[in-house]
């Protein structure tokens, strides 16, 4: 019996190092696209859809270092337009050495017109490719994706993984985004109680002096109605969609404020929300409250006491409510709740759903939204207290 397990043990081993060895230079041949972007464009007066890839190989690894050391990256641009997105896929596959492994790519980029009137066509698509990874972060430009994806990256990274890093931790570091996934966004397309959102991408030029290439920055968000961008929120009234949808922790967010005419910053490093709502003569009314901690690292020779903490607090409360009440003005504007209040009616009180359902959007426009915002300073000056999570 253990003679059987033997040959059997070594049958198996000899069929991998066969298999395995076999596969080495097709590997090293392979085509890998990281990031996508996509154009709804006009061409001698035809509309057509556009789009980008960036490729990789993974046989240029190991050279990656020296080759970005030069100024030059690793991956390789190809593109494709048509009428069809059909026709589109097959271009891209002809002109590739081998077929791409399309479920790595982790970044898609689209442009403004494309999400603004054919963007179902050209999502649809991507969503419903068998190889389409549902963690990949969707962005939005106000240009063209095309201008985006050209770009070489500053730093030591490819572009795909300098755009992956900024959606994944940088923006929401500073409260100026958050990375929205395919999984996310698609969830929230087919949701029939709220809105989308995505986090928008902008090229962005290098600082007189710098040996650094342009390269991109993400911060605000573009807002959808449907399956259609409508607007757009600045990078203020973006922190003010991250206080109330998100749970911020560990984060460095700037809150400037003035006391006794001294320009000073509150750093947020932490917070949370809680919504509730209340139907009255059949119609909903919201409060939010925002709870936050943080630090004032800075206090430009003022001394603050223990009790000048309160007044202190009372006053960074103030100021951060402000971003919030900017953020719900737009999204009334755009009558797009994206932050998911009108589903909080429809999953705790659905027989009131049911009589709004075909008319929630007007709900929530007409809703009243109170906001109230509790800020704590857990230090000033050189930190004397270490950062203590919210209590639940």
């Amino acid at each position: 019996m253990k003679r059987k397990i033997m040959q059997f043990c070594l049958l198996i081993l000899l069929l991998s190092t066969f298999f395995i060895s076999g596969c080495k230079k097709e590997v090293e041949d392979l085509a890998v696209a990281t990031m996508f972007g996509g154009d709804y464009v006009n061409v001698n007066g035809v509309d057509q859809f556009q789009v980008w890839m960036r490729i990789m190989r993974p046989s240029d690894t190991g050279e990656q270092d020296s080759q970005q050391k030069d100024g030059t990256s690793s991956e390789y641009l190809i593109s494709a337009t048509s009428t069809s997105m059909m026709e589109i896929i097959s271009k891209l596959m002809v002109r590739l050495p081998k077929t791409p492994f399309y479920g790595h790519t982790y970044v898609h980029v689209y442009g403004a017109r494309n999400a603004q009137e054919n963007f179902p066509t050209q999502i649809g698509v991507s969503m419903n490719n068998a190889d389409a990874r549902g963690g990949a972060f969707l962005l939005v430009t106000k240009g063209l994706a095309s201008r985006i994806i050209q770009l070489q990256p500053s730093g030591t990274t490819t572009l795909t993984q300098q755009i992956k890093n900024q959606s994944e931790r940088i923006a929401i570091d500073k409260g100026v985004a958050c990375g929205i996934t395919m999984n996310e966004f698609s969830e929230w397309l087919l949701s029939p109680d709220r809105d989308a959102l995505l986090p928008e991408i902008e090229p962005i030029s290098s600082v007189e002096g710098e040996t650094v290439p342009d390269s991109v920055i993400v911060q605000g968000f573009g807002v959808f109605r449907e399956a259609r961008l409508v607007g757009w929120l600045d990078k203020e009234e973006a922190l003010g969609y991250l206080l109330i949808a998100r749970k911020l922790k560990d984060v460095h967010i700037a809150i400037p404020f003035t006391i006794n005419n001294k320009s000073l910053g509150y750093y947020l490093t932490g917070s949370k929300s809680k919504i509730n709502f209340t139907i009255t003569n059949g119609k909903p009314s919201f409060k939010i409250k925002i709870q936050t901690v943080g630090l004032i690292p800075e206090t430009g020779g003022l001394d603050i006491t223990s009790d000048q903490i309160k007044p202190l607090e009372k006053l960074i409360s103030d100021k951060i409510r402000e971003y919030p009440l900017k953020s719900i003005a737009k999204a009334k504007e755009y009558d797009s709740d994206f932050f998911g209040l009108m589903q909080k009616i429809h999953r705790y009180d659905p027989s009131f759903w049911q009589e709004i359902a075909s008319k929630w959007r007007d709900t929530f426009r007409q809703a009243d939204v109170e906001v109230e915002v509790e800020a704590k300073i857990v230090g000033s000056g050189v930190v004397s207290k270490s950062f203590n999570s919210l209590s639940e």
